[in-house]
């Protein structure tokens, strides 16, 4: 009899519906956190295998970079640089120096000028030179012209070029490079 009234009938609905609750809340709860992390492991799969496509194209790209360069060119690459004992201002007043030079050569005259901070880098740093100059759009083209003859390299970084009611103003950020090795 005992046995009758652990078993009633009250009871196993009571855990039916217990039963019923608890597989609901597993059906709601976790089943849907499982098909994220289905999801989720999908879109890592494509991630790496993008990344290493990535990483092998970027590979390629440098292999392909460097053999381009022979040994001799490399050499004249290293020394068109300035060397790592050279100051900032020492390159900033180098590069200035010749800008002036081809303007009074050209019949430019130079407005200012500006020696901006130095970026850089643990290879590589930029020197860049700021200049503003004011003549003619013939002058103005000889002066680059002049520019690109420097023995350093030397590249135009920004090159504007406005008219103010008579005058053509040519506002001009140069960079030399630097190697810190």
């Amino acid at each position: 009899m005992q046995l009758r009234g652990f078993y009633s009938r009250e009871r196993l609905r009571t855990l039916g519906i217990y039963l019923i609750v608890i597989l609901a809340l597993f059906r709601l709860v976790l089943l849907p956190l499982n098909n994220a992390v289905k999801d989720r492991k999908v879109l890592l799969t494509e991630y790496l295998e993008t990344y290493r496509t990535k990483a092998m194209t970027l590979k390629k790209q440098a292999g392909e970079v460097e053999n381009q360069l022979t040994p001799g060119q490399k050499n004249r690459l290293l020394t068109s640089l300035y060397s790592k004992g050279s100051s900032d201002s020492m390159i900033q007043s180098d590069v200035l120096r010749v800008v002036i030079k081809e303007a009074e050569k050209n019949g430019l005259m130079m407005i200012n000028f500006e020696l901006p901070e130095t970026l850089r880098d643990p290879d590589l740093s930029e020197i860049p030179v700021l200049v503003r100059l004011k003549g003619s759009p013939r002058a103005m083209i000889r002066l680059l012209e002049g520019i690109s003859q420097m023995k350093a390299l030397t590249e135009v970084r920004m090159l504007q070029i406005e008219k103010f009611s008579e005058d053509w103003v040519l506002i001009l950020t140069l960079s030399a490079y630097r190697t810190e090795t």
